[in-house]
């Protein structure tokens, strides 16, 4: 068993409120990553962070530059945004690649100091099926509120414009993992989405279960998500042109 990452079972939530109303539910899985532990992902049943396996941790899948290891490279991320790394360990909230697919939506870096205080997390976006990613990097105050508000600057869906503004919480505690963002124009919330998990430890037993298992409920999510943008469709809502861009960050 691995002795500080976890699996992640849950929902998420996701409502949106005009111009008309539309909500929806589904399951979800992750995994708690420790980024001190990716090696040691070979000891569980399929998994593995070097070579072919059901599970893999794939470093392409994740911040750039690749040819830093993945905790350098979310450093340098918050080093270029005038946050100084502390050392300690960074957490991976994220879904693996499942037999040679990756579908990720979005990875979270938990940043913790050796007072297993956090004092940044890095949240990266992955933009279906454009394959672009973006990169917020968030800066935690020391009162223990992880609550943050700045403008939307990455594309994600042709449903939503560009003009719009984030709020986002987290909220960690014990086992517990619950995320609330909302889009907002002006005081009127647009769109919310929350996501609640709670860690299991990460036995061999959990591991194999998840490695035959996550590619149905992977394929189930997929499937949910277009049949809810053909729903969209079907009810008339606008629909945005995608800004060209390329894969960036931004700081607040």
């Amino acid at each position: 068993m691995l002795q500080h990452s976890a699996l992640c079972e849950g929902t998420i939530y996701h409502v949106r409120q005009k111009p008309r109303r539309h909500a929806f539910q589904y399951k979800s899985n992750m995994v708690w990553l420790d980024l001190d532990e990716i090696d040691q992902l070979s000891a569980m049943p399929f998994w593995s962070a070097t070579r072919r396996a059901l599970t893999r941790f794939y470093r392409s899948d994740y911040l750039a530059p690749h040819t830093m290891e993945l905790q350098q490279a979310v450093y340098h991320l918050l080093t270029t945004n005038s946050i100084v790394p502390e050392p300690g360990r960074v957490v991976l909230l994220t879904q693996l690649r499942s037999w040679g697919h990756s579908f990720n939506p979005v990875s979270f870096y938990f940043c913790y100091n050796q007072s297993n205080e956090l004092y940044a997390i890095v949240a990266e976006i992955t933009n279906t099926p454009w394959r672009e990613r973006h990169q917020y990097v968030l800066r935690c105050d020391q009162l223990h509120k992880y609550y943050f508000e700045f403008d939307k600057q990455f594309h994600v869906s042709p449903f939503m414009p560009m003009t719009l503004r984030y709020f986002w919480n987290f909220r960690l505690e014990g086992d517990s993992i619950a995320i609330d963002m909302s889009l907002k124009e002006g005081k009127e919330t647009v769109f919310r989405s929350a996501l609640n998990l709670r860690k299991k430890p990460l036995t061999r037993a959990r591991a194999a279960c998840s490695s035959v298992l996550f590619p149905f409920r992977c394929l189930r999510v997929l499937a949910a998500i277009y049949w809810q943008a053909l729903r969209l469709w079907l009810k008339k809502i606008p629909q945005y042109d995608h800004p060209e861009s390329a894969d960036s960050a931004s700081h607040h």
